[in-house]
């Protein structure tokens, strides 16, 4: 979204529909040009660009940087609760992110669940607990203070 003014201001006389689905969308059959797809590459008969390299880490609220939990180690987050993304990719989501940081202890399965991207990094915003965010989805908030990565 930061970037679409650019494109409107480079292309007006495009006319852009965004629909943000929770599946992937099929080129065939649906009324879509181009789609831009989270996820490995791996897409059998379509070709494939890729625009980005992703990293994920956790991001909360500065406020949860104190308080009677503070978010100082990976370990803190067993005290708090998880904002979590149902998404096709399943690597966006919690449950391996603990282990792949070598950390024990942390129940990532609890917590509310989203199913739209930005729903966590909003929830995280507001104060109530932490996800797990692409680091391309947070630049903006982690420059503008409105989230840290603990």
């Amino acid at each position: 979204m930061p970037r679409l003014d650019d494109f409107y201001q480079a292309h007006p006389e495009t006319d852009v529909r965004i629909a943000a689905l929770t599946r992937h969308a099929d080129l065939i059959h649906d009324d879509v040009d181009i789609a831009f797809r989270l996820g490995d590459g791996d897409y059998p008969g379509l070709h494939v660009a890729k625009l980005m390299t992703e990293r994920l880490f956790p991001v909360c609220s500065p406020r949860l940087l104190a308080g009677p939990h503070p978010l100082r180690t990976p370990e803190d987050l067993r005290h708090h609760t998880l904002l979590h993304m149902e998404f096709v990719e399943s690597w966006l989501d919690w449950p391996r992110w603990p282990a792949d940081a070598g950390i024990e202890g942390v129940n990532a399965r609890r917590g509310p669940r989203f199913n739209q991207l930005g729903l966590p990094v909003q929830a995280a915003i507001e104060g109530q607990r932490v996800a797990l965010a692409s680091s391309v989805l947070v630049t903006a908030d982690l420059a503008a203070g409105r989230l840290v990565r603990p």
